[in-house]
């Protein structure tokens, strides 16, 4: 129920609107809560399972490029052995071409094995990074939305607006 107060000045005309009725509903909502708490719990239980399986994710894909890392520094050390024990020319003398080129091909091989463990490790750790900091970015911004209602009952609102002759300024507030 609203009633409206006007008051006439000299040069202004002030309505102040009193929100009657405003206590029942306040003790209705307040009511409500208990009921709704479940709901309410859900809601604010969200935030938590989001981030952590963010960052658990995060963890674990870092993790993950962490061992293609050293795989692939392993193989790295692998193919600097291979080489090591081939000549400069790469061929061994009394060699024949087929044995060099069964050689080559092996270190081709063992390259693109190491090339292909630093990608995945590169992916790994890019992909990691981000949903790291996609779980602290969330934590930081969700909004808890438990307690918007009360919030908005409790702000008192005013308005104006200019009228010929004078202006009409309204504030209203729960009480």
């Amino acid at each position: 129920m609203n009633s409206t107060v006007m008051l006439r000045s000299a040069a202004a005309l002030l309505a102040v609107q009193l929100m009657a009725g405003a206590a029942q509903a306040q003790s209705a909502d307040s009511a409500a809560p208990q009921a709704d708490s479940g709901s309410t719990e859900s809601k604010s239980s969200a935030k938590p399972i989001v981030v952590y399986t963010l960052a658990g994710l995060g963890i674990a894909s870092l993790g993950t490029g962490a061992y293609f890392w050293l795989d692939s520094y392993s193989k790295g050390k692998d193919v600097d052995d291979f080489r090591a024990g081939r000549p400069s020319g790469f061929c061994k003398p009394g060699e024949t071409a087929i044995q060099c080129t069964a050689a080559q091909d092996r270190l081709l091989g063992m390259q693109d094995d190491q090339d292909s463990a630093a990608l995945k490790a590169q992916l790994f750790q890019a992909a990691g990074s981000l949903l790291v900091v996609s779980a602290v970015l969330t934590d930081y911004f969700w909004k808890d939305t438990t307690n918007h209602k009360e919030a908005r009952q409790s702000v008192p609102q005013v308005s104006f607006a200019p009228i010929k002759g004078g202006a009409l300024l309204g504030v209203s507030h729960a009480f």
